[in-house]
């Protein structure tokens, strides 16, 4: 394992999980698998070891990786735009100006956030990784590289096996090529065609997020199109897209409607494992009324 590898690899970017933090820092968590409340800083959750890297072996040094951190590093590129885009709007939101380049620039961004969590998504990752696995067997099983290509596969470390390769390669199509064919890129360009709602929480209830913090109306199995879409911004502001031509573009949530949102945050979605936000009140009256409909 190279000195450059990042261990713990976050599927939800962490300068997104800063804006649910508390004024010291921290985060009051929920994890869904053992019913347990906990504090943790952002770099702590919705991360996974080496998520984004492709293994070829385990020596003496440790795991050994294909293309080790590449795209990790390339994702910490992707990141500070994203993160540039959310500030950007949400400066605009605390000043309610929704009708400037800078407000559309960062709702762009935003939609780009959307697929970029759908894509990082252990679980969207997993059934990914499990076609490339089986592509790179089904190459090497029809004997399509000569002696000489395996000697060479062998060089750098990949010792007679072609799934690494697959693997790195399906990841950067899904998550770094923006090709228009990728389900990412259905997600952005549907999103960049709705209209964006700005939601405000209540003074005395903040919004939460999630490890999956994206929540889809009505959406296709190819995630071709959806409905609506909820997004927690920050604790302060969420975005809601929808088709139409509305007037309103802003709304203010009262602490029942806010409560609501986070439950329906949570109950939009099956695979989220842990729940987090500034406080942990917002956070269990969230889950505490999705365990009333019996959905945890």
């Amino acid at each position: 394992m190279g000195k450059g590898s990042t261990k713990r690899q976050h599927f939800v970017p962490r300068f997104y999980l800063r804006h649910f933090a508390g004024n010291d820092g921290m985060l009051s968590a929920y994890r869904r698998v053992d019913d347990r409340y906990f504090r943790m800083r952002p770099e702590g959750i919705c991360s996974e070891r080496f998520l984004y890297e492709s293994r070829i072996g385990t020596g003496e040094d440790g795991d050994a990786f294909f293309q080790e951190n590449r795209i990790e590093d390339e994702l910490f590129e992707v990141e500070g735009r994203l993160s540039k885009g959310l500030d950007d709007l949400l400066e605009c939101c605390e000043r309610q100006d929704y009708v400037n380049e800078r407000f559309e620039e960062g709702r762009l961004a935003v939609c780009d956030l959307v697929a970029n969590l759908i894509a990082r998504s252990p679980s969207f990752l997993a059934s990914d990784r499990d076609h490339a696995a089986k592509i790179a067997e089904e190459f090497a099983r029809e004997e399509k590289l000569t002696p000489g290509d395996w000697d060479l596969l062998g060089l750098i470390g990949l010792r007679g096996s072609l799934e690494p390769v697959a693997d790195a390669a399906i990841m950067r199509f899904t998550l770094l090529s923006g090709d228009p064919k990728a389900p990412t890129s259905h997600i952005r360009d549907r999103l960049a065609g709705m209209r964006m709602i700005v939601l405000q929480a209540s003074p005395v209830m903040p919004f939460i997020s999630c490890s999956m913090p994206v929540s889809f109306i009505g959406i296709t199995d190819d995630y071709s199109d959806f409905t609506a879409t909820i997004l927690p911004l920050s604790s302060k502001f969420a975005a809601m897209f929808a088709d139409g031509q509305g007037a309103e573009s802003y709304g203010r949530l009262s602490m029942e409607e806010t409560v609501q949102f986070n439950s329906n945050a949570l109950d939009g979605n099956g695979i989220w494992t842990t729940a987090f936000g500034r406080a942990v009140g917002p956070v269990k009256a969230a889950v505490n009324r999705c365990k009333e409909l019996e959905h945890l």
